[in-house]
């Protein structure tokens, strides 16, 4: 027999031991990035980490009046038609806790429990120019990033009308920064990421009570597509810097669409969860520190389980590992220009938090020169291709 084979049988007998250990326990430009920290920057709030504390331990509560301000103090760009913010994780869009619209102004809520729709209206009182203050691209609750508010009719319509074009017509209008547990590419078993555009398929299931979850369909057949009972998005992604020893990673991915978790789910699939991946990372399991897929109907979602040695390098205890944040930062977004030609497009960019990059540190991951580099401005003007 060949050394292949006897892999092969190793590999099988791996997976079947995991299935049966799982049913047991039941400024940006085309050809140069430039990812800012907040710090860098000087948006958001200062860092308070604490020696043996990550920064993401102590939760910290707003008033109403204290969540429009960190709103505003995260403002990365505004001009008579848009509103740039960037977005802390955790944040939600539009969803808030039951009873959160009616309780009183001194009232402290978690930021997980209010949402930027619930402070537009106290945030508009600071804004100028404003008709229509919409959000129009929004951000689900746990990613940090750019999110875009339109000012007037005119902008909010043509950024929607831009929004229905980018996936038929393949636009990768958005950029993402991911600090992932597990290299691509590094296993056998898991598959790289070369830098070309990949193609996934994605349903939602219920696979635990009534909640729905993303699955990859990997070969969907030609009457599920035409019924869209898959949503197809375009990923394409790239490795800017990786630590063997801690099987760590940070990735560049750019997407035609974010929604679904797509990202998540993509990330899962090459074997690599992201960093505060609470939801679909039980969708890897390891055995003998191999990671091999786990079949999403036996992964139900837990807190993020971390070798001891990222663990000790990220400061975390048994107690505070469901408190990592999941590490997955929308730095860049391309739109419309609302008042020049048809397919003049800019892009917006919002800097990494600051409890990004003091994981990158901890880590030991660190990003090209090219792409750390500060640029004086958070808008750029350009023109996509075969606009």
């Amino acid at each position: 027999m060949t050394h292949g084979f006897h892999h092969k049988l190793f590999l099988k007998g791996l997976r079947k031991a995991l299935h049966l250990s799982q049913l047991s326990h039941g400024r940006c430009t085309f050809m140069k990035c430039n990812i800012q920290t907040q710090a860098s920057r000087g948006w958001g709030e200062e860092s308070t980490v604490r020696q043996g504390n990550p920064p993401w331990v102590e939760e910290k509560k707003y008033t109403r009046s204290e969540a429009v301000k960190l709103l505003l103090n995260n403002i990365v760009h505004e001009d008579d038609d848009i509103i740039g913010l960037s977005k802390p994780s955790g944040l939600s869009s539009f969803y808030i806790k039951e009873g959160v619209d009616t309780a009183g102004p001194s009232t402290a809520f978690a930021l997980k429990d209010i949402s930027i729709r619930f402070l537009l209206e106290d945030f508009a009182q600071h804004v100028t120019h404003k008709d229509n203050l919409e959000l129009v691209c929004p951000l689900q609750r746990t990613c940090s990033g750019i999110v875009v508010l339109s000012k007037n009719k005119k902008a909010e319509e043509k950024i929607k009308n831009f929004l229905k074009e980018v996936k038929p017509q393949k636009i990768l209008y958005q950029g993402f920064c991911a600090i992932t547990t597990g290299i691509p590419g590094a296993t056998e078993a898991s598959q790289p990421i070369e830098g070309k555009e990949d193609t996934i398929f994605l349903k939602r299931d219920k696979l635990f009570g009534d909640e729905k979850m993303a699955v990859m369909v990997e070969k969907p057949t030609k009457k599920m597509r035409e019924s869209r009972l898959v949503t197809a998005s375009i990923i394409k992604g790239q490795i800017l810097s990786t630590n063997p020893d801690l099987q760590s990673a940070v990735i560049k991915l750019q997407t035609n669409f974010e929604k679904m978790n797509s990202l998540e789910v993509y990330l899962v699939g090459k074997l690599s969860p992201i960093l505060g991946d609470h939801l679909y990372s039980s969708r890897v399991g390891y055995v003998m520190d191999i990671p091999l897929k786990v079949p999403p109907e036996n992964a139900r979602p837990r807190s993020q389980i971390l070798k001891p040695k990222v663990k000790t390098a990220l400061w975390l205890k048994d107690s505070t590992s469901d408190l990592v944040p999941l590490h997955l930062h929308r730095y860049k977004i391309i739109l419309p220009d609302i008042h020049k030609k048809k397919g003049s497009r800019f892009e917006l960019q919002s800097p990494l938090p600051d409890y990004f990059v003091w994981s990158l540190d901890r880590l030991g991951l660190k990003l090209a020169s090219s792409f750390t580099e500060e640029s004086q401005t958070n808008t750029c003007q350009s023109e996509l291709p075969g606009s």
